[in-house]
């Protein structure tokens, strides 16, 4: 942005680095969600660069019979969309976009405690196939804590991508590629599934919260309407006039419940281009303030939602604002654990398995799936304030919590993040089985024994003691302008590592 670029290059950037740093939870091969806001036109724009389901594969899937098969990986999206937000909004030459990333990729960067331990975790997935093992254990196993990490075979890919654009990737060498190593692991892609993908731009989806517009991805990304749904109901039952969660057990259980509602709008879950009337009916209804005030009575009655479906999404969020008051906020991820479950590698990408999605809503052959990613804008008569967005299974928790915080109770960014959180059902991801608990932060422990008097039970495990350094509450990162001074802004979120700069 320093050399004249936009919020777009530096969103290709970012993705771009992204895949190389960071231990396997986004991909090249994955999906993509974005909202850009154009500061000259005042439009914002909503790019759908999700996953397709396969053309010849229409047989029921299972996870747990598939997971580990080509069948798992759909038809990715990423590297599409990052060449069609840069023809529509970039500036500098897209080769150059791709530098930061081919040098991490070549030269390498030490090994910190994360990525290491994500690649201990996952060792069995890493080493099983030749692939695997030329990028992570070319000197015979996976490399020490702290060395310099190189991925010569990702350089020579990204530099491909870098030479020759998205077209290498979906007609080119890669393609072939990627289709032979599904293919020889019981999937059926073909090369057409590829060379036909074309990303999708959309209205965004728009709502409100309190004096704030809203403008989030569209439906079959249903993360953003699953949002405004949860504020519509927040505002509906007054938790901006309460008193805050951490001081108040109702608040929490409320808020709890908001988020289990919104978590569990399996109405959400359409294509609204290939959706029938009555699917596209109940969908703008469940958006609409009436019906968030009958969830908001149900809710004061004591109406119970328990757990319905997984809302995996292990992710990354990038979002940026320009010199030209141009904002961007994206999610890209892999969708999985991390690399993934098959073990598949091409050019030292790691391929996505994320067709367990199809279990809960099947597109047509080769149409879009739906996916819970969530990226908005928040606006105050027609100007961004902030880009946002969350990552992670409690990725609507974490962006539920931030908004009360800062749109409702006043907090600043930096004392809003830090707060403490609810987040995401007891959950295992090997087996996609969900308890009732949800996962809680360090809350005064009397108020959290009130809570569950009220009748939510919640998972108060030390989470160390099962190697995870946190509770699932999500991992949220916003950038825009301060309310107070006006000037730029950015935060991260602590529980997770990441960077936030305003220059």
């Amino acid at each position: 942005m320093r050399e004249g670029g936009t919020a777009a290059d530096a969103l290709v950037a970012m993705v771009a680095v992204d895949t190389v740093l960071v231990p396997g939870t986004s991909t090249l091969a994955g999906t993509m969600s974005v909202v850009f806001h154009e500061a000259e036109t005042k439009c914002t724009y909503a790019l759908n660069a999700g996953l397709n389901s396969v053309l010849d594969d229409t047989d029921p899937y299972d996870h747990m019979a598939h997971r580990e098969t080509g069948r798992a990986v759909l038809v990715p999206g990423t590297i599409a969309g990052l060449e069609a937000l840069w023809e529509r909004f970039g500036r500098l030459p897209w080769a150059d976009l791709w530098q930061p990333a081919i040098h991490f990729a070549h030269e390498g960067f030490p090994l910190y405690d994360l990525y290491w331990g994500n690649m201990q975790r996952r060792r069995d997935v890493l080493l099983r196939f030749p692939e695997g093992r030329a990028v992570f254990a070319s000197t015979g196993d996976l490399p020490e804590r702290g060395c310099l990490f190189r991925q010569p075979l990702l350089a020579q890919t990204l530099t491909r991508l870098a030479q020759e654009g998205a077209s290498y990737a979906y007609r080119g060498e890669w393609a072939n590629l990627l289709t032979a190593a599904v293919q020889r692991l019981g999937g059926k892609m073909r090369l057409e599934d590829l060379a036909r993908y074309e990303v999708r731009w959309e209205e965004p989806t728009v709502g409100s919260y309190l004096d704030y517009e809203i403008r989030t991805c569209a439906a079959p990304h249903y993360g953003g309407p699953a949002l405004l749904v949860a504020l519509n109901i927040a505002e509906a039952l007054d938790l901006h006039m309460r008193p805050p969660r951490w001081t108040s057990a109702r608040s929490l259980y409320d808020e709890i419940h908001v988020g289990k509602w919104a978590m569990n709008a399996a109405a959400l879950q359409i294509d609204p281009t290939t959706a029938m009337k009555k699917a596209r009916q109940d969908f703008t209804r469940l958006l609409s303030k009436g019906s968030a005030r009958e969830v908001a009575g149900q809710i004061r009655a004591g109406g119970e939602q328990g757990p319905d479906h997984p809302l995996v999404c292990g992710s990354h969020h990038v979002a940026a604002v320009d010199a030209f008051g141009n904002m961007v906020t994206a999610t890209h991820t892999i969708e999985a654990d991390s690399w993934g479950d098959t073990g598949l590698f091409v050019g030292g990408i790691a391929l996505n398995s994320t067709a367990f999605q199809l279990m809960e809503a099947r597109p047509h052959p080769g149409d879009r799936i739906t996916e819970p990613l969530s990226c908005y804008i928040v606006l105050r008569d027609g100007r961004p304030l902030l880009a946002a967005g969350a990552i992670g299974s409690g990725l609507l928790a974490a962006n539920l919590q931030n908004m009360v915080n800062i749109f409702g109770h006043g907090l600043d960014w930096d004392v809003s993040i830090a707060k403490p959180r609810w987040g995401y059902f007891a959950f295992d991801i090997s087996t996609f089985s969900l308890g009732e608990a949800i996962q809680i932060e360090d809350f005064d422990p009397m108020l959290l024994t009130e809570v569950e008097r009220l009748g939510q039970p919640l998972d108060r495990q030390d989470r160390r003691e099962l190697g995870h350094a946190h509770a699932d509450v999500g991992f949220w990162t916003a950038v825009g302008y301060d309310n107070a001074t006006g000037g730029r802004s950015a935060v991260t979120d602590p529980r997770l590592m990441g960077l936030a700069l305003a220059d």
